[in-house]
């Protein structure tokens, strides 16, 4: 039982560092989302996708942790194996979020520089 429980250990650190690296991804997201809202432009996906990355990557984590604190026997180990499971998949969902929300910036701040070619070219 040892051995599972190290590489359980492993897998759960490798998580919690992972959905920490996320979070910290996400204050520069929320920054952004923050500029391109007084912009003007409409942030309500990106905000509710960065909200959803946000619950996700604290299920991750609080999953992580109880994998480790689950690993005195052979039932409690495959409960800590499914754990992990359970977050990698909000892992996995929080990077989807990742991904949605650059993609909404990436079209907000396309939308800001054709916005300012059309005001210059009207006052020339």
């Amino acid at each position: 039982l040892v051995l599972p429980q190290v590489h359980i250990a492993i897998a759960a650190d490798r998580e919690v560092a992972l959905a920490a690296m996320m979070n910290i991804l996400g204050i520069k997201l929320q920054a952004r989302i923050t500029s391109a809202q007084s912009a003007g432009v409409d942030t309500t996906t990106l905000s509710a996708a960065l909200t959803d990355m946000s619950a996700k990557l604290s299920d991750a984590s609080s999953q992580a942790q109880a994998a480790v604190s689950s690993t005195a026997s052979l039932a409690a180990l495959k409960t800590a194996h499914k754990d992990l499971q359970a977050a990698q998949l909000d892992l996995v969902a929080a990077r989807r979020d990742v991904a949605t929300i650059l993609k909404g910036l990436k079209v907000a701040a396309k939308a800001s520089i054709n916005a300012t070619a059309t005001t210059t070219t009207k006052t020339q």
